[in-house]
């Protein structure tokens, strides 16, 4: 599999591969203006993650709130201006002590934090790091376009390709665990078809005034 970054392709009598480009809509332009580096296609897939994320942020923010009211949960008062990873550990550490004795319920809510773990620093990368884009050619001839984006994760330097399909792979992965949080917020319906009835009334006891 040959990978053609864009200013690399053929000048001289091979065919071209087209790459779309945002469009500029005259009657918002203001001069000196600069566009986005992202061709249409991967504009909607790109802004649905955003938006999704924004989901998972304040369902976290949200159960460290009640777990604050409900046990004696000791956090800095600055904790929401905390990164998402910091966030996450002192979830996981609130959700260790309230479902110590219900490990069903415990593993159903750490499952969801690890989906959304490693979503997050992708995320950060696509959001925050250098964006270019990039071609692939299959061994049929056949091509697709490509996100590469670069930036730090944990200290080290590291870039990632993410096609259309990986990034909808993500959005609906937070989905997923959006839609959980919420039913666990509105009776827990769906949890109730997978965890054990004691576990449903303990989760309800910290849901409950939702």
């Amino acid at each position: 599999m040959s990978e053609i970054p864009l200013h690399e392709l053929d000048e001289h009598g091979n065919t071209l591969i087209n790459v779309p480009v945002p469009m500029v809509e005259l009657a918002y332009l203001k001069s000196p203006f600069k566009s986005i580096t992202l061709p249409p296609p991967f504009i909607e897939p790109v802004g649905n993650l955003i938006l999704a994320w924004g989901m998972i942020e304040e369902c976290v923010n949200n159960l460290i709130e009640r777990l604050q009211k409900t046990t004696d949960l000791n956090v800095n008062e600055r904790w929401k201006r905390e990164n998402y990873s910091k966030r996450a550990q002192i979830l996981r550490k609130a959700l260790n002590k309230y479902l110590s004795l219900y490990p069903k319920s415990k593993s159903y809510l750490v499952d969801m934090m690890n989906v959304t773990s490693p979503i997050n620093w992708k995320r950060n990368l696509l959001v925050h790091g250098q964006v270019s884009i990039g071609v692939m050619l299959k061994p049929d001839g056949n091509h697709y376009h490509y996100c590469g984006v670069a930036g730090v994760h944990n200290g080290k330097a590291v870039a990632l390709k993410l096609s259309i399909h990986d990034i909808k792979v993500m959005y609906y992965d937070l989905g997923h665990v959006a839609a959980k949080f919420s039913d666990l917020s509105q009776g827990c319906d769906h949890a109730a078809t997978i965890l054990p009835s004691r576990d449903i009334r303990k989760l309800q006891a910290l849901f409950g005034d939702s």
